[in-house]
């Protein structure tokens, strides 16, 4: 029966004019929000049919959708969700995180696939150190006679700024600095509701010299692949809890109450700011005289070049009153 139906459709002539659509008509396109943060949301895309290269036949292309920087992955055929999901960690995430959002044009089960991959990829480089902070009951350290509690996965907060002030104040003590990272906020209204926070010195920063250019003189990384960080996402009922903490840093740490190892060390680095902001002030100072010297020069010159130019405008006057008489005396 399914045969003859699907032959009489097509040739009723009426059947093949009038086509329509049975599925919901699509609402208006509505654009993205913005980020706040760079590589906070980024879109991921790929170029494929192109020749092949050294084995390569096609570009995965990751951009920052704040500021536009791109990253040009060349993929070898055949590649699936797991490779992708491999190279995004190696050439994205260990650079600049794990993104909040990827905007991708792929199908959904593509995507799934590839999520549900580079998310084992990430916890399981960091199983070990979750598993130890999995628990729901209260570790504490004692640091120099003060109690310092441990973040843990579940632990709740009443907002997310009593969350970024726990955390803040366990670096402190623990002799890290923490950098803010990434913030997922809601489509809706803007609210915010996830925020990672992690140590400063998370990601790399190579000393590359560029084929353009002066050479520049290398610099010390301020950052070291640190993967120390921790989550928090708001729940519905309104409390900000900690879904994921990574405890170990791979730098050393000056684990300190104050943020200072004895009171000289203290004594020491103000007098090291005040002599810092004297020599500022020193350099404030000549670059204040010399400023003014180069005005004063610049007004010297300008008026110099107003004389000479009116100097020249009388010259062409009196040249032009001397055409115009010696023309006249022609035509008499």
């Amino acid at each position: 029966m399914k045969k003859q139906i699907q032959r009489f459709v097509q040739a009723c002539d009426i059947c093949q004019r009038q086509k329509y659509v049975a599925t919901t008509p699509g609402r208006l396109l509505q654009s993205l929000p913005v980020p706040s943060q760079i590589w906070e949301d980024v879109s991921k895309d790929f170029i494929t049919g192109l020749p092949k290269s050294k084995g390569y036949e096609a570009v995965m292309v990751v951009v920052d959708r704040l500021s536009k920087y791109a990253h040009f992955i060349p993929l070898k055929h055949p590649y699936s969700a797991k490779t992708l999901a491999d190279v995004f960690v190696k050439e994205v995430i260990r650079l600049h995180g794990v993104p909040i959002s990827i905007v991708s044009d792929r199908d959904p089960i593509f995507v799934s696939k590839c999520t549900i991959f580079m998310d084992s990829v990430v916890v399981d480089s960091d199983k070990g150190n979750e598993a130890d902070h999995s628990f729901l009951e209260e570790s504490t350290h004692i640091l120099d006679g003060v109690e310092l509690q441990e973040p843990y996965v579940g632990m709740e907060f009443d907002s997310e700024e009593a969350a970024r002030k726990f955390y803040a104040e366990y670096a402190r003590r623990v002799g890290f600095v923490v950098r803010v990272m990434q913030r997922r906020r809601s489509g809706i209204d803007g609210r915010t509701l996830a925020r990672r926070l992690g140590c400063n010195k998370q990601g790399f920063s190579p000393n590359s010299k560029g084929t353009l250019g002066k050479e520049k003189r290398p610099r010390p990384s301020a950052r070291e692949g640190c993967m120390a960080t921790i989550l928090v996402k708001m729940e519905k009922s309104g409390k900000w809890v900690v879904t994921r903490f990574i405890k170990d840093h791979n730098h050393p740490l000056t684990a300190t109450a104050n943020g200072f190892r004895t009171e000289d060390d203290k004594d020491k680095k103000i007098a090291e700011l005040t002599m810092e902001l004297e020599r500022q002030d020193e350099l404030c100072a000549a670059y204040r005289e010399k400023l003014l010297s180069f005005i004063n020069n610049i007004e010297e010159q300008t008026e110099e070049m107003s004389t000479r130019v009116q100097l020249i405008i009388e010259n062409i006057r009196r040249a032009e009153s001397e055409m115009q008489k010696s023309s006249q005396k022609v035509y008499n």
